[in-house]
């Protein structure tokens, strides 16, 4: 007997769009997750007095979406993009609860992971196929950007907001407030059209190309970008806890007003990619951010981590956008948008435990906080290898 579930669930006398579907979706998720994730390094730190943890944790979470990658993208194929949306929903929901419970036990953290990985499949894989296969190849760009603008809108405000709950009432609250929200986030994607189950090419298939050298600068753009976003989700905020006296509050104010700043060029960069070209900005874009992370490792005061960290957003855009537009264009080309999408997850992650263990040996020998700014400059630069690969 085989068990599906009703791919044909949908909210009754109401429908969507599918990328208007996974927009409201999305900012749901946003707003959910940027109550909590600029202070989670802080919070393992805090728990484990080690920054050598915080750097364990996510490298054994990205092993795990490594591992998880291709018996997850089969889920996928046949749960279909609601069903396994709703799942991860679910799992980040349990990940917050193990979160509010994790002072009482620590060794929680590597369930945490787990969830946290299997989560991050079960969203993402969907969220990507949705925008290749509804997006339009010509505005990518600006579909593109929307996510990005949207989302900074509605949680400008959260962190500060997130800052002030740890502060009054500790991080249990944070992290219950936070599973709420990611419940209602899901519910969405059901008042879309029904997408037909994906075709899974198979693990043997996905495995025997993806490190051939026909993928090597593939894999070296997507190393790039894990790298670069692993210094500004890790790093930079434990940075900026240490500069601003370890007060939640200013964490939170300065992460919100970042933010705010941030949706400004976000649009325009999408108008951009789409207009002058997804390459041309991707190099230029890359460029700008290289420098600025190396301008960052210079930050000694609240203010300066302020306006450096400002400026840093609002040209983040101008790689992200054409990075992420350009990634959809090539998987346009593919016979299975699926086993690309997985691709790039074992190539993106793989890449980031590389980064993340060379992270951990340069910790263990006395290497500065600051230093590893660098590591997001030259994954800048790397990035720019998407425009010549395959």
């Amino acid at each position: 007997m085989s068990f599906s579930l009703p791919q044909e669930l949908h909210l009754p006398h109401f429908s969507l769009k599918p990328l208007s579907a996974l927009y409201i979706s999305f900012t749901f998720r946003f707003l959910s997750t940027s109550l909590v994730s600029v202070f989670i390094p802080i919070y393992i730190l805090k728990l484990t007095g080690d920054f050598l943890y915080v750097l364990w944790f996510w490298a054994f979470f990205s092993f795990l979406v490594v591992l998880f990658s291709i018996p997850l993208g089969f889920v996928v194929s046949k749960l279909g993009f609601r069903w396994s949306v709703f799942a991860a929903s679910f799992l980040l929901a349990a990940e917050f609860y193990l979160f509010s419970v994790l002072d009482k036990n620590p060794a929680l953290l590597y369930v945490i992971a787990v969830f946290e990985a299997a989560k991050l499949l079960l969203f993402w894989i969907p969220y990507h196929l949705i925008f290749i296969e509804d997006g339009s190849d010509k505005h990518f760009g600006q579909q593109v950007s929307i996510v990005g603008v949207i989302g900074r809108l509605v949680s400008a405000v959260t962190p500060l907001f997130g800052g002030f709950i740890i502060a009054g009432s500790g991080f249990p609250t944070l992290f219950y407030v936070a599973l709420v929200l990611i419940l209602v986030s899901s519910f969405p994607l059901f008042a879309m059209p029904h997408h037909p189950p994906e075709q899974f090419p198979g693990w043997r298939h996905i495995l025997g190309k993806t490190f051939t050298i026909g993928y090597r600068n593939m894999f070296f753009a997507f190393w790039g970008a894990r790298s670069a976003n692993l210094v500004s989700v890790i790093v930079w905020p434990i940075f900026l806890f240490g500069i601003v006296g370890e007060s939640y509050q200013k964490v939170g104010l300065i992460t919100s007003a970042v933010l705010l700043v941030s949706a400004v060029t976000i649009s325009a960069s999408g108008r951009a990619s789409d207009k002058i070209g997804k390459r041309r900005v991707l190099r230029i874009g890359s460029w700008v951010n290289a420098a600025v992370w190396l301008v960052k490792a210079f930050v000694q005061t609240p203010i300066q981590a302020f306006v450096v960290d400002s400026f840093n957003k609002l040209v983040s855009g101008f790689q992200g956008v054409p990075f992420q537009a350009l990634t959809y264009h090539k998987a346009l080309k593919r016979k299975h948008p699926l086993e690309f999408v997985v691709r790039r997850e074992i190539l993106l992650h793989f890449g980031g435990l590389i980064t993340l263990l060379f992270m951990l040996g340069l910790w263990y020998l006395g290497t500065p906080l600051t230093a590893l700014f660098v590591i997001a400059s030259v994954g800048y630069l790397a990035s720019t290898l998407l425009i010549s690969s395959k």
